[in-house]
């Protein structure tokens, strides 16, 4: 049988369920599901297929239908809010629940690419590695970041990138980068970028304060806008994007690493959340 805990979308975990069920068992059905936990089947087709909700009530329903633990009933009622909640910081206290009771179940730690995002010196040591002679002196790394980060934090650094696959060692024993896309889309993967996102805009205050002028370009513009501008924007600063990534696929080896913060925000109450 799938276990709850291996989800982070709970109409995933309610899909696959019913999708086992239905292999060993080919009377259970939809009405007889829905039916098992006191819900309308109709209702209960557009929650498998992300189309609503379930409510309190059913969640309790489904854990006892489902014969939960407690860990499991508590772990599948987080999950629930999780997918459910709209704020980030919300959001963000419940995942950290969902994986601290993973981690207590399960004995591993889960979701690797949500640790990559959660400090921001793991993006910074994948990209120095691109070409710096790493093999294993990791307090001569650790120095190398700006700000400066602890010896522990570049072991665990350097372990996760390896758990994850985006660096291996050669022949030589020189740490290098392995060509793999860490993935997005899902709820949690978002909210991981959040989190980086919130920690690359702090450094730039840092390097506001530390950094001189000719090693770092920060500069703002305040303006009105309208709608249909904002969508001009964001497709100017797509090209942008796209531009550096070729600049940089075209140069040689790179010899620092930088961070490129694009952001465009408003600064008074939107129109278009007041109408």
């Amino acid at each position: 049988m799938v276990s709850v805990y291996e989800y982070f979308d709970y109409q995933a975990f309610l899909r696959d369920y019913f999708d086992d069920r239905k292999h060993e068992h080919s009377w259970f059905s939809y009405r007889y599901f829905a039916a098992k936990i006191k819900m309308d089947h109709s209702n209960l087709i557009k929650v498998i297929l992300g189309k609503r909700h379930i409510s309190q009530r059913n969640i309790l329903a489904i854990a006892d239908c489902l014969q939960f633990s407690a860990n499991e009933r508590e772990y599948f009622t987080t999950l629930v809010q999780f997918n459910k909640s709209a704020d980030v910081k919300k959001s963000r206290q419940l995942f950290e629940k969902l994986i601290a009771i993973k981690r207590i179940e399960l004995k591993k730690i889960e979701p690797h690419q949500y640790d990559f995002y959660r400090e921001w010196y793991h993006t910074a040591v994948y990209s120095l590695l691109d070409y710096y002679d790493f093999r294993g002196n990791y307090s001569a790394l650790a120095a190398e970041l700006n700000p400066p980060i602890t010896t522990r934090e570049v072991r665990e650094s350097i372990a996760l990138l390896e758990k994850l696959q985006l660096i291996r060692k050669d022949i030589d024993g020189r740490y290098i980068q392995v060509e793999k896309k860490i993935t997005t889309g899902q709820k949690w993967h978002s909210l991981a970028i959040q989190r980086f996102q919130e920690e690359a805009i702090k450094l730039a205050v840092n390097s506001l304060q530390n950094h001189p002028r000719n090693v770092r370009d920060i500069s703002t513009l305040t303006v009105a806008l309208s709608q249909s501008d904002m969508a001009a924007i964001r497709e100017i600063t797509e090209q942008y994007r796209r531009e550096i990534v070729k600049v940089i696929h075209e140069s040689g080896p790179g010899d620092t690493v930088y961070q490129i913060n694009i952001q465009v925000f408003p600064m008074t109450q939107p129109k278009w959340r007041l109408q």
